[in-house]
């Protein structure tokens, strides 16, 4: 059931960078240490969430959970903030999109 949690929180963290490309951006600003990630490869997870989203709280001790498992040791996860991060976050999708 779990990893059933983490895959559908995967599919909805591709399904938004898929979408915000739209949205335009410098494109300078981005999650630090993301792209050194992507260049090591393997897995990366940007977890977005926000302080008042009870769905967000929610999916926190799921997600820590699943990443402790050793199927999910590899993965690189960042934690990004809706509402004081999101010009990182669009900027990190799009350019994610574009390759």
């Amino acid at each position: 059931m779990q990893r059933r949690h983490f895959l559908m929180l995967s599919a909805a963290a591709g399904i938004a960078a898929a979408v915000y490309p739209a949205i335009a951006h410098n494109g300078d600003e981005t999650i630090p240490g993301f792209d050194d990630a992507l260049k090591a490869g393997g897995p990366v997870m940007i977890h977005v969430t926000a302080p008042w989203c009870e769905t967000c709280q929610a999916q926190k001790p799921i997600v820590a959970s699943l990443l402790a498992s050793p199927d999910f040791k590899n993965m690189k996860k960042f934690d990004v903030d809706f509402d004081t991060q999101r010009k990182s976050w669009l900027a990190t999708a799009c350019r994610c999109k574009a390759r």
